[in-house]
């Protein structure tokens, strides 16, 4: 499986501590993540499944506290940044025994967990957005004073040929330039069963269209069957974890996020930095990265006619498109690039 965002912000903070003189260590699970990290960078593999029985769970609990112990201890370790809710009990155990500092990197808005409040997150806490910000405040008591936030930066997707382009879209039975996609786990949260409403509509009237919606997930035989029911499959490509998100973005004209919420999504920046131009449900994490009709377009939750007429602008209005796709990548270079992200990084941990 591909790398979530929340796995390449982990991996992209490593790296850039890496490159700036810290000594860094990596515990986490299993993951196809490893080749992405500098080969400086020490890697221990910790198994905390969630989806196992309540006995499992404990013992692996038990297990994993003292892995992160003996990793402490013969590492010489003297900041853990945590990167996920079900590791912040361990660590504030391991804060109290060993005298540490944790940082909770927190990267997404979550449900409610019993006993998760406050200082139990870290001693400091790094929101990626505003939005994530007021839910940590809100919902789980932890003091303003001690959250700062970092927006996400990232490299610039990678310009293919338009050899490649036509090589890909030759493969996947694309014969039009008017390509919507949309990037992100197959999940009732990312919401892809909307978008594919909203496309039915829009193919009713523009039969010279192609959506493509590339992850994986829980959701995957839901939205076939949708596309099968509604015999959309000659303008709907479902693609589940087989091609490079970077592929994707060199031959979409548009990128659609029409998640019921976000931390920051890393797609949206990746999509500006080709200059491609997005549309994204108003709310909290995307409406931080689009403005309304400048950078992007938002629509409403629910509002499925704002969605079908936002994605016919874009696609097939070329002026519109060019002017929010330039205005896109401005606002990328100004505030989500991967040296305003350095550099925000670094001035906070020094």
């Amino acid at each position: 499986m591909k790398p979530g965002g929340a796995v390449k912000l982990m991996v992209q903070m490593a790296n850039v501590l890496n490159r700036n003189g810290f000594a860094v260590c990596i515990c986490a699970g299993e993951g196809s993540f490893s080749s992405m990290l500098d080969q400086e960078i020490k890697q221990f593999g910790c198994d905390l499944n969630r989806e196992r029985g309540l006995a499992i769970k404990l013992r692996t609990y038990i297990k994993t506290y003292f892995l992160l112990q003996r990793i402490v201890r013969e590492n010489e370790i003297n900041l853990i940044i945590n990167h996920h809710r079900y590791f912040a009990p361990l660590l504030f155990l391991l804060r109290k025994r060993l005298k540490i500092q944790v940082i909770f990197n927190a990267a997404a808005t979550f449900k409610k967990i019993p006993l998760l409040r406050g200082s139990i997150f870290g001693d400091k806490v790094i929101a990626v957005s505003r939005g994530v910000k007021e839910h940590l405040m809100n919902n789980f008591r932890v003091s303003e004073s001690v959250i700062s936030v970092i927006y996400n930066g990232i490299e610039p997707v990678n310009l293919k040929s338009e050899k490649a382009k036509e090589k890909l879209k030759n493969e996947l039975g694309i014969k039009t330039d008017k390509v919507v996609s949309c990037i992100g786990n197959f999940r009732d949260l990312k919401r892809q069963d909307f978008l594919l409403r909203a496309w039915r509509m829009l193919i009713n009237e523009h039969q010279d269209s192609h959506l493509i919606l590339l992850g994986y997930g829980e959701t995957e035989q839901k939205l076939k069957n949708y596309v099968r029911e509604n015999a959309m499959g000659e303008s709907v490509s479902i693609l589940v974890d087989s091609h490079e998100p970077e592929e994707i973005y060199n031959i979409s004209k548009v990128f659609v996020l029409p998640s019921e919420r976000e931390g920051l999504p890393l797609t949206i920046l990746e999509a500006s930095s080709l200059k491609i131009p997005t549309i994204g449900t108003n709310t909290s994490g995307i409406n931080e990265v689009i403005d309304d009709r400048v950078n992007g377009l938002l629509f409403d939750m629910e509002d499925i006619e704002r969605l079908k007429e936002a994605m016919i602008s874009l696609l097939y209005d070329q002026q519109l498109n060019s002017r929010i796709g330039n205005a896109a990548h401005a606002k990328f270079v100004e505030r989500f690039s991967i040296e305003k992200y350095s550099q925000a990084i670094l001035e906070y941990l020094n």
